[in-house]
């Protein structure tokens, strides 16, 4: 899980639906066991009047900037009457007004990445069968489908100069990195991962790719390679890399926490505990990230060097067994 453990991380971005019973029984167990009132802020966090607290069971996947920094598309798995026995959609944070709204409909919407220009919003989503890649206008209208392959197609992530959306799909047998262009022609695969390779994300003047690879035995190892698929190099242990926006330094998920590494590897720090995926505002000021506390899974902006985290949305987190 994300903001729990690798192990979860990896569980959750390969969801199947023959592991939907399962899953909703976690989730039917976790209402009784995760009351409402267990909600306790964070040490250390301003918790501010405008949090958004939701009452279901669910979890918060994965978070990302709007370019101009006021807003956060953020993917929530959510109980439903759907034949899995729950639902992911995407939704829209405005950090100001403090306010959700959800973008897609489901059932099974999420990874997102904003155009550089803001006005779409790229997307995993599985309508039947296989997951492929979708774009929608930042408001919900004009909902494109770009990828359609009977493997997964999923986290798509938009290139520095809008042109290209990389993405990884499973159409090889094991999940790889591809790279297409923003209208979905061209789709070609970039270098070959020796493992399951997950979470592609751009450098800043887009010329390489940071993603991390998985194991058989479920070791994660964090990669950058060449947007052209060469010199692919080793960086650190982790997962969820996310480039700084002047391109210095790399935020990932560590074992002990969100950390922060240099582009060359040869400086590492800690963060948050805990927490194992965040985000770059566009400026870089500001990380969102999400975590897992006292039976709540939050969405939380913090200054870049880790102080000042204020919790934005909340809400009680599925009793993970």
């Amino acid at each position: 899980m994300v903001a729990v453990t690798l192990g979860r991380a990896r569980f959750m971005q390969r969801l199947k639906p023959a592991l939907a019973l399962v899953i909703c029984a976690a989730f039917l167990s976790s209402c009784a066991a995760v009351p409402p009132s267990a909600r306790q802020p964070d040490s250390g966090t301003t918790q501010e009047k405008s949090v958004i607290e939701q009452v279901g069971v669910g979890f918060y996947q994965e978070v990302s900037w709007s370019p101009d920094g006021k807003a956060l598309s953020v993917s929530i798995l959510e109980l439903s009457d759907t034949t899995e026995g729950f639902q992911y959609r995407v939704h829209l944070l405005d950090t100001a007004a403090a306010e959700l709204a959800a973008l897609t409909s489901g059932p099974m919407d999420l990874w997102t990445s904003w155009s550089p220009d803001g006005s779409r919003i790229a997307y995993a989503s599985r309508v039947a069968g296989a997951s492929d890649i979708f774009v929608v206008r930042a408001d919900g209208t004009d909902r494109t489908q770009l990828t359609d392959d009977p493997a997964d197609d999923t986290q798509p992530d938009w290139s520095p100069d809008g042109g290209h959306i990389a993405f990884v799909s499973k159409r090889g047998g094991t999940e790889q990195v591809y790279v297409m262009t923003a209208d979905g022609s061209e789709q070609v695969r970039v270098g070959a991962s020796e493992r399951s390779a997950q979470n592609p994300n751009w450098s800043p003047d887009g010329s390489r790719i940071a993603y991390f690879e998985t194991d058989a035995a479920g070791m994660d190892e964090i990669f950058v390679i060449n947007a052209d698929g060469t010199e692919r190099r080793r960086v650190a242990s982790g997962v969820w890399p996310h480039w700084s926006p002047d391109g210095s330094r790399i935020l990932f998920g560590a074992p002990e926490g969100l950390s922060l590494i240099s582009a060359d590897a040869t400086s590492k720090s800690l963060l948050i505990s805990g927490a194992q995926f965040g985000v770059f505002s566009p400026d870089g000021s500001k990380i969102a990230y999400i975590k897992t506390t006292d039976g709540h899974v939050s969405v939380y902006v913090m200054d870049s060097d880790g102080s000042r985290p204020v919790r934005l949305l909340t809400r009680p987190a599925p009793n993970w067994k």
